[in-house]
């Protein structure tokens, strides 16, 4: 019984040093999403810019995730609780706009570049603020209006985290551009 405490206390050092350093791993890879993030809006507004100084960019920065309005819409925008309906290109995001790995275009699905998309059928049509969509998405879509086209970009922190789903894999920051084509307003 003696022998085994050592074995025991080891084991549980050893497991506590490593989820500490998986947590110091997770912490430096989200500061480093932020960083490529906020280069791409960057490099990407200026890059738009210098070839049509017409462009109309808005950029918004939260906690959570970044927004680059490429067009602003009209009208109400979105709160929690209201049901948008939006299409989407679901992006993993890799320093720029990466691999596809979801949308709703028919066009682009019907081309199947890519593996089918993750999402049930009806993504991009259910009530915003519900835990139904991604929280960096979420909070992405708060605030945006009818007609609106943006990209929304997050960290793995406000996606799938240290989950790999699909072909989707651990740590990923995520891209979606989005087209808002109509608000339901919360009754």
């Amino acid at each position: 019984m003696s022998k085994l405490f050592p074995i025991c206390f080891l084991s549980i050092l050893s497991l506590s040093l490593y989820i500490c350093c998986t947590k110091e791993d997770e912490k430096n890879q989200i500061a480093q999403q932020e960083k490529n993030i906020d280069s791409f809006i960057i490099r990407d507004t200026s890059d738009a810019l210098r070839i049509n100084k017409d462009t109309i960019i808005s950029i918004s920065y939260k906690r959570e995730c970044s927004r680059i309005v490429w067009n602003p819409g009209i009208g109400d925008s979105i709160s929690v609780g209201d049901t948008v309906v939006f299409a989407y290109i679901a992006r993993l995001f890799s320093s720029g706009k990466g691999a596809i790995f979801a949308t709703n275009l028919p066009q682009l699905v019907d081309a199947g570049a890519w593996p089918v998309s993750i999402y049930p059928n009806d993504y991009g049509r259910n009530a915003v603020g519900t835990g139904y969509y991604l929280p960096g998405l979420d909070a992405g879509l708060i605030g945006m209006h009818s007609g609106e086209y943006a990209y929304i970009m997050f960290t793995s922190r406000y996606g799938y985290g240290n989950k790999e789903l699909s072909v989707i894999p651990k740590m990923s920051p995520l891209m979606f551009e989005v087209e808002i084509e109509q608000i339901v307003k919360k009754k």
